[in-house]
């Protein structure tokens, strides 16, 4: 740390670039610095909640994004990163509200959507999960990350085909990236399950049930 007294701004600068560096921890100490100053410094307030974030720190981080939230609401980017706290921490309805609100105010902003997508997905949404990543990756179309996720929604949501269409356009994106290996087994994996459902014979269908007979009596 620097010696002699540093204003509130440097001191959030030097944590921007500790923060940007990987360096979460003396990046939180910067910002804490900053915050003890200027208990009220907005951008100090979210991006601690940041570094606390990718420190593992979630209840200091969701403390973070709750403070700076009370003083701008209508800050997305803060919504996201206490939906993504949440998210963590396993609080996935409360994660999806935050979500929505991020989205709501920065609607063509694909990184909320996708956010809204996975946690749907998490929680068993997947209609919603689907939706979500469809508009995600209209907004981000070379995303490959949206659309693996996309794939993944599909097949929980039991349509294989498009699926298989989500997967390969992730290959048509960037077929030397890292992840194509595995895509690529995914895909011929699907396709093996699409060919298994069209080759299985149909269940014969059960013969309706006799309807009884009323106005007769036994004797």
């Amino acid at each position: 740390m620097p010696g002699g007294p540093i204003e509130p701004a440097e001191l959030y600068r030097l944590g921007a670039e500790e923060y940007k560096r990987g360096k979460y921890e003396s990046a939180v100490e910067y910002f804490t610095q900053a915050l003890e100053q200027d208990p009220k410094f907005f951008r100090a307030l979210v991006y601690r909640g940041m570094a606390c974030y990718e420190n593992d720190m979630l209840e200091d981080a969701i403390q973070d994004f709750r403070s700076a939230l009370r003083i701008d609401s209508n800050y997305a980017k803060a919504h996201n990163g206490l939906g993504n706290a949440l998210r963590k921490k396993g609080y996935l309805v409360e994660a999806l509200q935050s979500y929505k609100k991020a989205a709501r105010l920065e609607p063509k902003q694909s990184l909320y959507h996708h956010n809204l997508g996975i946690t749907s997905c998490d929680m068993g949404l997947y209609d919603i999960a689907v939706l979500e990543l469809e508009y995600a990756a209209l907004s981000d179309a070379q995303s490959i990350d949206i659309r693996y996720d996309l794939g993944s929604a599909y097949y929980l949501k039991g349509d294989l085909p498009q699926a298989i269409r989500a997967f390969e356009t992730c290959l048509e994106i960037d077929a030397e990236a890292e992840r194509a290996p595995e895509i690529q087994a995914k895909i011929k994996g699907l396709r093996r399950k699409l060919e298994e459902q069209k080759n299985r014979p149909a269940e014969p269908k059960m013969k309706p049930p006799k309807k009884e007979r009323k106005g007769e009596a036994e004797e």
